[in-house]
């Protein structure tokens, strides 16, 4: 048995952290999402794995390598231009060689069982199996899945006629049927509501309606539990669960060799100290927590319960950190810190933050971020030109970005990648981009001596 890993995309309402990377490799606990499915597979005893890369393919082959880290042989097949998920499956055809093969999304999270129930059923399916389930904000914000008798017989692509439908997660099963009605996939999505611009590309999706219109439709499988990686605020709901089902498995304390908890520090509930990590004294941590190794959390800092942090950071002194922190990090003096941040950041002091921030992003002092609106309703978000409304709070911060000293962020602004909010800002709007945004003032300046005094 094979599994293929769609991961080609380029991912643009993921903005603005998908301008470097590919969206499956943004880190959940510090992990790729990709590596979770990845890992899934290895341990229902799918080994031979393609990859279908595309936008930043670099990363995923420099960080999967090939597949011997993880217990497996890896493939990676290549998309040149984005041209659709049905266009990357096609393209792995001769890779497959036509055989069952396992085709699961790159942006996906999911439960354990999701893939033991596809691949039981694959054997008895006649063209292959589909995952279904029920979005929880309905069908209209996915591909709906029009299933009858236990088979998906058709799809529907972002209709507000079928938001009571349950949708395509994007796990699939294919056997031999399969691979010959890829070859009849249209080139435009053509399930879609009227007068909704539909997608120039090859969908996967609209394999349902293929093999429904050749007699062998495929058979839908009902899964809950799936979470797509689609918008930028996302990935802190998929932290929120992971971080959950980490501490089911954490038992107990766990302090590995050479890591440290001085005295005077004081440690509440289970936490994992990896090798050569430090709690200096006058720390406070709520578990369960898991800190990285060589990392040092020092006086005065207090950790929040379901923190992650990663390995080589420097926590402290007094400052407030809940969420996830990547690895090399500098949360700083009087840092106020919620959400997740990733990989060589740089809070500098007397900042109060929260949302998610890229790699590489640096904050300078006394940066504030906004997390409630005056008239208590969900913040919104600007992705592509579409306002969302939604209950995240803070910013999104993307990769390669900084502040100047006493930046203010509004509640939901997404600041590009390479951007930067200069000193003294009210950043009341997005920020572009590789642009950087400066508060211009009038001065006026008078003349000031000691005859001012002689009243």
């Amino acid at each position: 048995m094979k599994a293929l890993i769609l991961a080609a995309g380029k991912g643009e309402r993921f903005h603005p952290f998908s301008y470097y990377r590919p969206k499956p490799l943004f880190p959940i606990a510090n992990r790729p999402l990709m590596e979770y499915g990845l890992r899934a597979l290895v341990e229902s005893g799918v080994k031979d794995i393609g990859i279908v890369v595309g936008h930043r393919g670099g990363r995923i082959m420099a960080y999967f390598g090939d597949g011997s880290r993880f217990g497996c042989h890896i493939s990676y097949i290549d998309q040149p231009r984005p041209s659709g998920t049905g266009d990357a499956v096609l393209l792995a055809r001769e890779w497959a060689g036509g055989e069952d093969c396992l085709v699961v999304y790159g942006d996906l999270y999911f439960p354990e069982e999701a893939l033991e129930k596809v691949l039981n059923a694959l054997p008895k399916a006649n063209s292959g199996v589909a995952a279904v389930g029920y979005h929880p904000e309905g069908g209209d914000r996915g591909l709906a899945a029009e299933v009858r008798d236990g088979k998906v017989w058709n799809y529907h692509w972002k209709d507000p006629h079928y938001r009571t439908f349950p949708v395509l997660w994007g796990i699939y099963g294919l056997k031999a049927p399969a691979w010959k009605g890829l070859k009849h996939l249209p080139d435009v999505v053509e399930e879609v509501g009227n007068g909704i611009f539909p997608p120039e590309e090859r969908d996967l999706a609209a394999l349902t309606k293929v093999l429904a219109e050749a007699g062998m439709p495929l058979e839908a499988l009902e899964i809950e539990g799936v979470m797509d990686v689609d918008l930028p605020w996302q990935p802190l709901e998929v932290f929120q669960r992971v971080v959950r089902e980490m501490a089911e498995d954490l038992d107990e304390t766990v302090v590995e060799e050479g890591a440290e908890i001085e005295e005077g520090a004081k440690v509440e509930g289970k936490m994992y100290l990896a090798r050569g990590a430090r709690i200096l004294r006058g720390a406070y941590l709520q578990g369960p927590i898991w800190v990285g190794e060589d990392t040092v959390i020092r006086e005065g800092a207090h950790i929040y319960p379901y923190t992650v942090i990663g390995r080589d950071c420097v926590i402290g002194p007094y400052c407030e950190v809940s969420g996830c922190v990547g690895n090399r990090c500098r949360i700083m003096h009087c840092v106020e810190f919620g959400g997740m941040v990733l990989d060589e950041s740089y809070f500098v002091h007397y900042c109060e933050l929260a949302g998610i921030f890229g790699e590489r992003s640096e904050i300078g002092a006394g940066t504030l971020v906004g997390t409630r609106r005056f008239d208590d309703m969900p913040n919104k978000v600007i992705v592509r030109g579409v306002n969302y409304r939604v209950p995240f709070s803070g910013v999104l911060f993307g990769d390669y970005s900084r502040t100047g000293v006493g930046a203010i962020i509004m509640p939901g602004r997404i600041v590009g990648p390479s951007a930067i909010v200069g000193p003294g800002v009210v950043l009341t709007h997005n920020a572009e981009p590789f642009t950087m945004v400066l508060v211009k003032q009038e001065q006026e300046v008078r003349p000031w001596g000691p005859e001012v005094y002689d009243r």
